[in-house]
């Protein structure tokens, strides 16, 4: 790291990260209660407050779920609280980025490194998409259009519409922008079909941890209405049947993962951060990258089909996994 960017950063903790998260859902939870606005626990986040009462111990986020009929008035809302808290942003509300899912409510007291970028710390804030079930492959499919375009490729392994992969970055980039705001501004608002028939469709089954499949979809009543949970000494919410809930997802889900898994996953390092403008200006950097960065998926994956066959890729991983756990210990 140049000096020039570390004079603004110093060494922080996973401890210290919580800490900071935790202030962040504190201010999600207060909005949210103010404005009448449903949310609750998800994915890592839900299994911790079920599991350990609070974070699991090598967690480095918080993932919560909100309705997507209101998933733009708490974006809004979270917009004007950021403008007179400048402690918080706003991941694409402060820069000038395409729209996406999910919105990211961010520190800037902390950033971490991942990879080459530094960018600040966050909260998931993931929009819940409620439909009729008849609509159910509709919705798969738009979604699988708009995974693609966020991560550059489709968890399931679906096939994306040719009309949709473009030869060059300039028109990649433009049919992007297209569809992730008619994704954003159209369709999520119109995914509010709330019966006890209805299903849901959450993040938790894209989870890296997952055992279902990533189409999984929920009956409305393992989600609704929402119950009360504590999370790190505060109350927050879950899901109604988060048992069937997380069972669905982690499969036995109180037994902890080997020590080999227990590792952070979004984070590198962590600092405190003694400047707001860096703070901002870093992560705007890292998004503006990573608007392009879905196109040149492909090329990665090909990378990494040469090194599985040359029998290196496991090793690169452990590797990196033994690295992450030497930090971890190191930090207990």
């Amino acid at each position: 790291m140049n000096n020039k960017i570390h004079k603004y950063l110093i060494p922080a903790t996973l401890k210290d990260l919580q800490a900071e998260l935790l202030n962040l859902l504190k201010i999600v939870d207060r909005i949210c209660r103010e404005n009448k606005i449903e949310y609750w626990l998800d994915a890592g986040t839900l299994l911790g407050a079920v599991r350990h009462k609070g974070f699991i111990p090598w967690d480095d986020d918080i993932d919560i779920g909100v309705p997507a009929g209101d998933y733009h008035r708490l974006i809004s809302v979270l917009d004007i609280e950021s403008k007179n808290n400048k402690n918080i942003f706003l991941y694409s509300e402060h820069n000038n980025v395409p729209k996406i899912t999910p919105e990211r409510l961010a520190t800037t007291k902390m950033v971490m490194r991942r990879g080459r970028k530094i960018v600040g710390c966050f909260i998931d804030i993931f929009p819940v998409r409620i439909i009729n079930r008849a609509d159910r492959q509709k919705d798969q499919n738009i979604s699988n259009i708009n995974e693609y375009f966020v991560f550059g490729s489709v968890a399931s392994g679906a096939t994306i519409q040719s009309r949709y992969i473009k030869n060059t970055l300039k028109s990649a980039i433009i049919e992007k922008q297209k569809f992730t705001q008619y994704y954003y501004f159209d369709y999520l608002p119109s995914c509010n079909y709330r019966t006890p028939e209805s299903i849901v469709a959450t993040i938790s089954t894209t989870s890296n941890d997952a055992v279902c499949d990533t189409d999984t979809y929920f009956p409305y009543a393992d989600i609704f209405p929402l119950r009360k949970i504590t999370f790190e000494g505060m109350e927050s919410f879950a899901p109604s049947s988060f048992e069937n809930y997380l069972g669905t997802v982690y499969g036995d889900y109180m037994t902890l993962p080997p020590k080999s898994k227990q590792i952070s996953k979004h984070a590198n390092e962590l600092y405190f951060c003694n400047s707001k403008q860096f703070t901002l200006t870093s992560t705007s950097l890292a998004l503006t990258r990573d608007v392009q960065s879905f196109y040149r998926h492909p090329i990665r994956r090909i990378f990494k089909k040469i090194i599985k066959k040359m029998g290196i890729y496991e090793n690169m991983k452990n590797w990196d996994k033994a690295r992450r756990i030497r930090k971890y210990v190191k930090e207990k």
